[in-house]
């Protein structure tokens, strides 16, 4: 009995946390075994007895210690709680970065699985960048759906073919050399970033939103902006050839307030440049009705 009762213990000992709800427990215990005793003892020595009086007072500690040592207990818990949460976003973040480095399947795999569970961990902004030149961070084709990069930092990252339904990459800055081509974004958040040499050729931006963003050198080109909002974005050189639109994109456009800049700097209108061009798509199915599409093309300048 006695070796059990050591090696429970060192047991205890061993963990702080486990060591110190030990102690809370064997103070409550004490409260418990002590209040039927006391009432026992008045019972045969009345309760204006000295002894009754002064071990009322010390029950009246004991209360206090116990709510003392309760609160230290969640106190120590949250600390040390906290303490292994940063520790495992620090090795998270350590592995992702090793992985950064290398070109293949199993890379990215991993990179996608650090990015989830950094999210799980509350962790959206991550440094996703790769200095080497000619090469990207290889996430391609990939499944990231409701993946939250809010805040993130991204140069050099491809996430062509992915599907990022619901994504979040708000408050981008700095961030440059992203590739979203033919990729899957609906309802995808770009609020309040600052998007730099961005590709979008082929994607589908269904309901996204790029309110309040900077776009610069960002490449559309062939992609679905089918009810993309745009309120007060800031568009510099961007290509939006062959980009198909809503019906309504002219009006919303005006009523967004958005700036178009071109090389000088000066301010126009995208009709300065583009123009909506409107197709007949013929019925998949006899008896339906034939269907129009909405695409922006480049005004011919005149020489």
């Amino acid at each position: 009995l006695f070796l059990r009762v050591k090696s429970f213990w060192k047991h205890i000992k061993s963990d702080n946390v486990k060591l110190s709800k030990a102690l809370a427990g064997a103070v409550f215990l004490l409260i418990l075994m002590f209040i039927p005793l006391l009432s026992a003892m008045s019972c045969f020595i009345g309760e204006n007895h000295f002894l009754i009086q002064t071990l009322k007072n010390i029950r009246v500690e004991f209360i206090g210690m116990l709510f003392d040592a309760i609160l230290l207990v969640w106190i120590f818990q949250w600390i040390s709680a906290k303490g292994d949460k940063e520790r495992r976003i620090q090795h998270l973040k350590d592995e992702m970065e090793d992985f950064i480095q290398w070109n293949s399947e199993e890379a990215k795999h991993r990179i996608r699985g650090i990015l989830y569970r950094l999210n799980k961990e509350d962790v959206t902004e991550v440094e996703l960048t790769l200095s080497q030149q000619n090469k990207c961070i290889d996430l391609k084709d990939m499944n990231l759906e409701n993946i939250d990069l809010s805040g993130s930092n991204l140069l050099q990252v491809d996430f062509s073919g992915s599907i990022l339904t619901n994504a979040n990459f708000s408050n981008l800055s700095g961030s440059t050399s992203v590739y979203f081509n033919n990729s899957e974004l609906m309802w995808a958040k770009f609020i309040g970033s600052t998007l730099q040499s961005f590709r979008f050729k082929g994607a589908y931006l269904g309901f996204s939103d790029f309110s309040n963003a900077t776009l610069i050198r960002v490449d559309f080109t062939g992609a679905k902006l089918i009810s993309t909002i745009f309120e007060n974005t800031k568009f510099e050189n961007v290509i939006l050839e062959n980009v198909e639109v809503s019906k309504d994109f002219k009006e919303k456009i005006q009523r967004w307030q958005i700036k178009w800049l071109i090389n000088d700097n000066h301010q126009k209108s995208i009709f300065d440049d583009y123009e909506i061009m409107e197709t007949i798509t013929p019925p998949k199915h006899s008896g339906k009705d034939e269907s129009f599409q909405y695409f922006l093309k480049r005004k011919i300048t005149e020489v």
